[in-house]
Formats: C-alpha cells, sequence, structure tokens
C-alpha cells in the first residue's frame, strides 16, 4: 500500500494550532500544581511534540525555514525555562530538540543569522544557557553568533507588539515582553 507523501504545515497554520492551545490553557485554574493538573487531564501536554516537529518539517524550507527555526528554537528553549502549566510544554523529544538546535547551530556557522535571531539569542542565551549547552554540539556557534550582543540588546530596538502577532508561543512571549507584562525568561 501506498501513502501519499505527507505536506508540511505552514507556519500561519501552525501559529494557530499553537493559539488554540494557549487559549484552551488560559481556562485552567488554581495554583500551578492545580493548573498543571487540569491540562494534564485534558491531554493537552501531547500537542506541543507535534508542534515542534512540524516546525522542524519546515527548517529547510527556502521561504519558512528560517522563522520556523526561530520557532522551534523558542520553544526548545522555552520548554526548558517554563513551567509547563505556563508553556504547555510537558516534555519535548529529545532528539528533536537537540536536532533543532544542531540546526540552528549550523545556520549560524554559515553565516545566516539575522539580526532578530540574534537579539533573540542573545536573550535567551542570557537568560538561560543552559538547553544550548546541554543540546549542542558543543562547540561555540551560539555564544560567538550573540559576542558582544547586550542579553537585553532588543530593547534598544524599534520593536512593535504586532510585529509578533501570528507568530505562535514565542510570538506571544515576545509581546508579552514589548508590553512590560512579562519581567524576564519565565516572568
Amino acid at each position: 500500500m501506498t501513502t501519499a507523501p505527507t505536506r508540511a504545515l505552514p507556519l500561519d497554520a501552525i501559529a494557530g494550532w499553537e493559539a488554540a492551545i494557549l487559549a484552551s490553557i488560559a481556562g485552567a485554574s488554581g495554583s500551578l500544581d492545580e493548573r498543571h493538573a487540569q491540562i494534564a487531564r485534558s491531554g493537552l501536554y501531547g500537542e506541543y511534540p507535534a508542534i515542534l516537529a512540524a516546525y522542524h518539517a519546515l527548517l529547510a524550507h527556502p521561504t519558512s525555514g528560517a522563522e520556523a527555526l526561530k520557532r522551534a528554537t523558542f520553544l526548545a528553549w522555552w520548554s526548558a525555562v517554563a513551567p509547563p502549566a505556563q508553556s504547555a510544554i510537558l516534555e519535548l523529544p529529545e532528539a528533536l530538540v537537540r536536532d533543532v538546535v544542531h540546526a540552528l547551530e549550523r545556520r549560524l556557522q554559515r553565516g545566516a543569522g539575522d539580526d532578530e535571531l540574534r537579539w533573540m539569542l542573545a536573550w535567551y542565551h542570557g537568560c538561560a544557557p543552559l538547553p544550548f549547552d546541554v543540546y549542542g554540539s558543543g562547540g561555540d556557534a551560539i555564544a560567538g553568533f550573540v559576542a558582544g550582543h547586550a542579553v537585553d540588546g532588543w530593547r534598544t530596538r524599534a520593536l512593535a507588539p504586532a510585529a509578533f502577532r501570528n507568530r505562535g508561543q514565542m510570538g506571544r512571549y515576545w509581546r508579552e515582553l514589548l508590553d512590560g507584562r512579562r519581567l524576564g525568561a519565565a516572568g
């Protein structure tokens, strides 16, 4: 039996998927532990491994790859930084996270990182470098890429929260940071 080739989801569809998950977890109430239990019972923690895989499927895409890598990198970092009841991410497949970080390192080694990626990575790496240290190849591609850039260098940019709409959980994180609703990494 032959199966039809699967087509990668477009970035907008993945962002919509993320928005639905985040809207669902917003309904959880109580303490962090109570919200965690509610989200676990709902099965929503099972969504983010598939969302990361959807972004991963776009990494080599000529027009969507750079954005997919930014979002996948954020999810890999955020899953290690934020409590599951806040991130909707209980666990991501280690091999997939490792592959995302290695793809990031390869892009940086080719000199293909843009300014937005630089200030994002400076923030992520400055706030919590451990996910990159654990899942990276041991090289210094990320540290080298952000060297000389302030951890909070994004604050000196003319960034509009609207530029982060429809960019998944990464976009929500940056909108909240820009709006002053988030004070730090896990805020």
